[in-house]
């Protein structure tokens, strides 16, 4: 696990609810998550988002979102046993403490109930 706080400070909207999603599901021992249980979260926080959304994350919002944050790197893929077809579906978990990426989030006045209502959890 990564071991030094998150830069997201260049990060997107998609990219932070993403890694809000992701720390949530670290919080409650979900993760690794597959991605579009990570869409459906994403969506559900988006509507309590403090800021006018002209759209919500479709599935390749998302899906870029991943990459870039893989890249970052605060974003593990995990590639689980195949599936029952042979097809083996990614799953994502943080690399880095969830508590960092919340406390990070947290300056982010968009998502400051978000963040919130994941550290009440």
């Amino acid at each position: 696990m990564n071991s030094e706080p998150p830069d997201i400070e260049s990060t997107t909207l998609t990219e932070r609810l993403v890694l809000l999603a992701l720390a949530d599901a670290e919080v409650r021992s979900q993760t690794p998550v597959a991605s579009v249980d990570i869409k459906q979260h994403c969506l559900e926080l988006a509507e309590s988002v403090d800021t006018e959304v002209v759209s919500t994350p479709d599935e390749s919002d998302v899906m870029r979102a991943l990459g870039v944050l893989g890249a970052a790197p605060y974003v593990e893929e995990v590639q689980p046993e195949t599936s029952p077809v042979g097809k083996g579906r990614p799953q994502y978990a943080l690399d880095t403490e969830p508590a960092d990426v919340l406390q990070k989030l947290a300056d982010d006045n968009r998502l400051e109930n978000n963040v919130e209502s994941v550290q009440i959890s």
